[in-house]
């Protein structure tokens, strides 16, 4: 067991994407590994779902779901400014606000990993934020991403070293799943019927509207049927866009859990 130093993961605000299934993964295999194990968040309605050996640094003051995330993200930095200020003898793991959570722990002297999940592609072309982008990630004592193309990516933009570590995967959990039957509908039509799946969060970055146009533009030309499974904030625009173009006959859209639109 390590016992040397205490572990945080740093993570304000914990949704339902790929990016939580990682932490919960990682953060449960390393409580087996890791004495002094805690996370940062303000999301403890989660707390299930972490290991008991987990600790949980969360702020006092209650924060609305509806929050800006930036000041979700302000409001956790602070309580983990005051966790790291009696707790020198740390090292901090950011899932999220990774900017923000480097800044902090080089002003405090305290080693710092971060995740990189999603590309900073849009600040390609924008000078002033590539520059800020660049000088703040190098400042942290690592950084991993989860795909060799997305590892040369940031090197070539932002000649920065970087780890590539995959994704993890419960395999127990994805072999027991396996196993369970296919009732839906989507699964007893016809063999010759192309059938499509698209599972992801509703966000600008998954772009399930791309998606539905496409379906909109070929459901004259190919005999398919479209399965959209996820739920997030782009869940209402996805919607609309599914009622407008009368695409229900081939299409449909589900929650990752319950029913349908």
């Amino acid at each position: 067991m390590i016992k040397k130093k205490n572990l945080i993961f740093f993570m304000p605000f914990i949704g339902g994407g790929g990016v939580e299934k990682n932490l919960f993964l990682i953060a449960n295999y390393l409580s087996k590994k890791i004495d002094n194990l805690s996370i940062c968040t303000l999301s403890i309605d989660k707390k299930k779902k972490f290991d008991k050996k987990i600790n949980f640094i969360v702020p006092k003051k209650k924060v609305l779901f509806r929050t800006n995330i930036r000041i979700k993200y302000l409001i956790c930095l602070y309580a983990l400014y005051k966790y790291l200020k009696k707790n020198r003898k740390t090292v901090v793991f950011s899932f999220q606000a990774n900017i923000y959570c480097i800044i902090l722990c080089n002003l405090l002297g305290i080693k710092v990993i971060v995740r990189s999940n999603s590309s900073p592609s849009g600040w390609y072309h924008n000078f002033i934020k590539k520059l800020v982008y660049k000088f703040i990630i190098s400042k942290a004592d690592s950084v991993v991403v989860n795909s060799l193309e997305f590892k040369k990516q940031m090197q070539n933009q932002f000649k920065i070293k970087v780890n590539c570590i995959l994704n993890p995967l419960n395999i127990k959990t994805i072999k027991l799943l396996s196993k369970s039957g296919l009732n839906h509908k989507f699964f007893k039509t016809k063999k010759s019927v192309l059938k499509i799946i698209n599972l992801g969060r509703f966000t600008d970055q998954k772009d399930q509207i791309t998606i539905l146009r496409a379906a909109n533009l070929l459901k004259k030309k190919i005999n398919f049927r479209l399965l959209i499974l996820g739920r997030g904030i782009e869940k209402k625009n996805s919607k609309k866009f599914y009622l407008q173009k009368q695409i229900r006959k081939i299409c449909e859209i589900r929650k990752l859990y319950g029913k349908s639109f």
